[in-house]
């Protein structure tokens, strides 16, 4: 797993490679403007209401004023489950704003990703004959039962939080969960223009996990960089997904030529 993680990070050197070569970073910009639009007003309203409700939730429950009628031991423990589940919620809350994303940009996803396998395999000079409507469907279903999942997931690790020491661990696990889901989404798209009808989508993703957690590591990396980061991530991460499902193709077919 951890060579295909590596693989995966190289990838968004390829795709800086593909956007510089075919001088692409126009057509890119919609997409990044709306994801980073997106994602600043949701950091804003996180931010905002993040204080309140964990007070809300400590003076409606008593348990402030529980705990400040035990002893420190109790207090601690108490604090630090707190910062983890708040560590959890606010991962939990970024996937949420993720599949919003996913579903609000599908066309703007899909549109990008069949001009991505164009520009690849050189097909009419880089115009998609992919139809969009099925493509944003496909997109939208996806991100719609990625949601379901995650959630179930992320119902386990707040519970996982209140368990002495393993909660400690649960942001961590939580954290390579949304990678891995993000790169799923991203791998999704790119899969269903490579025309992989051969082997199921989840097969795929199971099979290549690594691909899928290294995406989605790289596109919150991009995130250290502000605004601009936020700006290039979406599409970066996407034309990345494609760059490794077009070298699998070729190393399958210089296998297959053996």
């Amino acid at each position: 797993m951890l060579k295909e993680i590596i693989h995966s990070i190289k990838a968004f050197f390829n795709a800086t490679h593909l956007l510089t070569a075919k001088k692409q970073y126009k057509w890119f910009l919609v997409t990044g403007i709306l994801y980073a639009s997106l994602f600043g007003l949701g950091l804003y309203f996180y931010f905002a209401t993040a204080n309140t409700i964990t007070h809300t939730i400590l003076t409606k429950t008593y348990l402030k004023t529980w705990l400040q009628s035990n002893g420190t031991v109790v207090s601690f423990y108490f604090i630090i489950t707190l910062i983890m589940l708040q560590l959890v919620l606010v991962i939990y809350y970024f996937s949420l704003l993720k599949y919003a994303i996913f579903i609000i940009a599908s066309p703007l996803f899909a549109y990008t990703s069949s001009k991505t396998y164009a520009l690849l395999t050189k097909e009419m000079d880089g115009k998609s004959t992919i139809k969009m409507l099925p493509f944003c469907k496909y997109i939208i279903g996806i991100a719609l039962q990625n949601m379901v999942w995650q959630t179930l997931h992320f119902l386990l690790y707040i519970i996982l939080c209140f368990i002495p020491i393993l909660g400690c661990i649960v942001p961590l696990v939580a954290i390579i969960t949304e990678c891995y889901y993000y790169g799923y989404g991203t791998t999704s798209m790119a899969f269903y223009v490579h025309k992989k009808n051969t082997v199921p989508l989840l097969t795929f993703i199971q099979k290549h996990k690594g691909l899928a957690i290294g995406n989605g590591l790289g596109f919150y990396s991009l995130h250290i960089v502000p605004l601009i980061g936020w700006v290039v991530a979406p599409v970066y991460t996407l034309v990345a997904a494609h760059t490794m499902l077009h070298q699998i193709d070729i190393e399958n077919n210089t296998t297959h030529d053996k």
